[in-house]
């Protein structure tokens, strides 16, 4: 999932991170000083989690076998999902993944997804640490055709 990957926006992000932290280290310091660390070693978790998920994200892959498809996206989503609740798995047009609304995730945000997978039934992934219900998930893959025919065979 390198293709996922938004390093001009984790920078920017990154960059307004440090930049604001500090200047609200400093003035918070003076009358506040405990509050100040609090803040900032809040900011520096929130910089190593963004960092983190970067790195993931490269590195994450999605195993699709005879028990179906499992594996993490990054820092953000962990699923595991039985090949008999697998509806389909398409690459999408720009229409496809507009609009969907409740019940859909796109997992490798802020990129477009070019793999839609849906699910004959909501499952249940892990998103943030937190049980979330799907009934589609996009995701941005660096080779989507070998993906959608590596499900297909195993449904």
């Amino acid at each position: 999932m390198r293709s996922a990957r938004a390093g001009a926006i984790v920078s920017v992000f990154a960059m307004v991170l440090v930049v604001e932290t500090g200047v609200l280290h400093l003035a918070l310091s003076v009358r506040h000083p405990l509050l100040a660390w609090i803040l900032t070693a809040s900011s520096v978790s929130v910089l190593a989690w963004l960092l983190a998920d970067y790195v993931a994200l490269g590195r994450s892959s999605l195993d699709v076998g005879p028990d179906g498809l499992a594996g993490r996206i990054g820092r953000r989503v962990r699923l595991a999902v039985p090949p008999d609740r697998i509806a389909s798995a398409i690459q999408p047009q720009w229409r496809d993944v507009s609009g969907l609304g409740e019940g859909y995730v796109n997992a490798t945000k802020p990129a477009t997804p070019n793999v839609l997978l849906t699910f004959r039934e909501p499952v249940e992934i892990q998103l943030l640490g937190m049980a979330r219900r799907v009934v589609r998930i996009g995701i941005r893959l660096d080779r989507p055709e070998a993906f959608v025919e590596a499900l297909g065979r195993t449904r």
